[in-house]
């Protein structure tokens, strides 16, 4: 069994669909006008999804049916992650807020953010969790950590050139790495950021390009010694491809 969210060409028109014959066909469960899904994800039966102008939407059955979530906070931002590591805890996040649900997504909350410049306060939204209360944002200030479910937040790292840092990847408890966009190089924390060390990606001889002159967008997944992203010149069109990564 398998889901999948997405819009159609460039109308914004949105769907979820479901497989279960491992993706060989797939059937629309719902579909939306005015909003598409980006990012959805389950705990047990219940499934979230996130996307455009603000959308949440809910299913309590498995992805059968969705039910899209009224009188919640007007965020005006495009919800580009969902986290349900903590049954207790949902989060979702954009690129100037995050937001935390203790029903199980009936209801959300608005959550306390890093201290920042002018600019994005999550880059792409981009909150990751090693665990059920700790977690990481990077923002125009740096990269910062919260220990207590995004209550409160300390900068492991700041810069102030809001374009120092690239985004986090995190590949297990206390274990993420980040891209330094002036320099070109990865670091990698093994303590949840209390030291870092340059680390050199694996290089295969038969790839075309050389992954340390891009910048590595969301992760795809990460899955045992290996985690998969994409750079970000593919979204342009001028390199298409997916990188499995091995990082141990």
């Amino acid at each position: 069994m398998g889901f999948l969210c997405g819009f159609t060409g460039n109308s914004g028109q949105g769907y979820i669909a479901k497989s279960t014959d491992k993706g060989k066909t797939w059937v629309k469960k719902t579909q939306y006008v005015s909003a598409s899904p980006w990012q959805l994800d389950f705990d047990g039966n219940i499934g979230i999804a996130v996307g455009l102008n603000s959308l949440i939407v809910r299913s309590d059955d498995g992805g059968e049916t969705w039910t899209t979530l009224t009188n919640l906070p007007n965020m005006a931002e495009s919800l580009l992650r969902i986290n349900l590591h903590d049954p207790n805890n949902y989060f979702v996040s954009s690129k100037l807020a995050l937001w935390r649900s203790q029903d199980k997504g009936l209801t959300w909350q608005a959550m306390t953010l890093p201290p920042q410049n002018n600019g994005e306060i999550i880059f792409y939204g981009n909150y990751q969790m090693d665990s059920k209360t700790t977690g990481y944002v990077h923002s125009s200030l740096g990269i910062s950590k919260t220990v207590d479910a995004g209550l409160s937040w300390n900068y492991v790292l700041k810069s102030s050139n809001p374009y120092f840092y690239g985004n986090v990847f995190v590949l297990e408890k206390d274990v993420f790495c980040f891209r330094n966009n002036v320099t070109k190089e990865f670091w990698i924390t093994k303590d949840g950021g209390i030291t870092f060390e340059k680390y050199e990606l694996p290089k295969n001889p038969n790839e075309e390009i050389d992954i340390h002159l891009h910048d590595l967008w969301h992760e795809f997944a990460v899955n045992g010694n290996y985690m998969c992203c994409w750079p970000a010149n593919s979204v342009n069109g001028q390199t298409q491809c997916l990188y499995r990564i091995k990082y141990k």
